[in-house]
Order: C-alpha cells, then structure tokens, then sequence
C-alpha cells in the first residue's frame, strides 16, 4: 500500500470514530441535559437489605413525579442538580419528607440516582435506589 492511500485509510477511520463516538455521546447528553441531568422516563425504585419496590418516579424534562407503590399522588413538580449531581427536589416526595420524615441528600449515580431519607432526624438514614429506564 503506498503511503497516500495509508494516510487517506488512517483519516478515514479517525472520521469514523469522531463520528460515531458524538452520536453515542450526544444522543445521551441531550437527553440527559434536556432532563437536568436525568435521562426522561419512568425509575423504578426500592431500597433496604432485600429491596423492596418503593414505586416508580418519571422523569420529564427538569420535573419529576414520585409515585409511591406506582399510586399518583402529586403532580410534577421541577427539581435541579448541581454540577457535582446533588439533587435538589421542588416539590413533594410522597411520605419520604412529610414531617417529621426529611430527605437528608439525593445524588445521581451511574444506574439513575439515590434518595437518602429518614423517618424522624434522630432516625437512620435509609436509601432508596431508582434505576433509570433501561438500568
């Protein structure tokens, strides 16, 4: 192979990997980026040792509704996340931050996102896991 042709093969499959790697990239980062950060779509939650279904909460551009054991309770309301993926929620979480209860943090992970809670602020801290679409 002459050396023309190997330039032109090796630009070609640079190309081709720029290419392919924004489509990957940029499909999820504007879905994610239109969501707050979170990808739009109905999470699965639960929590505890053996996870327990806690019910489901969607995500719809930077709004969100928790529905407890999949019951609507509440209409959406908007939350944001900061650079470092703290979540700040605006509006109610189903009985996770009725009083006395209180969400202590929320953070996004890797598979969607975590909700630190707790029943009374002398209680412990629970967790609950909500699993993007797909997760």
């Amino acid at each position: 192979m002459k050396s023309m042709e190997i330039g032109r093969v090796v630009r070609m499959i640079a190309v081709m990997g720029l290419l392919g790697s924004a489509l990957v990239t940029g499909g999820y980062a504007s879905r994610a980026a239109a969501a707050g950060g979170l990808v739009d779509g109905e999470y699965d939650c639960g929590g505890g040792y053996t996870y327990r279904a806690m019910g489901k909460v969607d995500i719809q551009g930077n709004r969100f509704r928790y529905r407890p054991y999949g019951d609507v309770i509440n209409g959406f309301a908007p939350f944001s996340m900061d650079a470092s993926g703290a979540i700040q929620w605006g509006g109610p979480f189903g009985g996770l931050d009725e009083a006395p209860a209180q969400i202590v943090a929320s953070k996004r992970e890797a598979f969607g996102f975590n909700v630190m809670y707790n029943g009374n602020p002398t209680a412990l801290i629970n967790t609950m896991s909500c699993h993007a679409p797909g997760k």
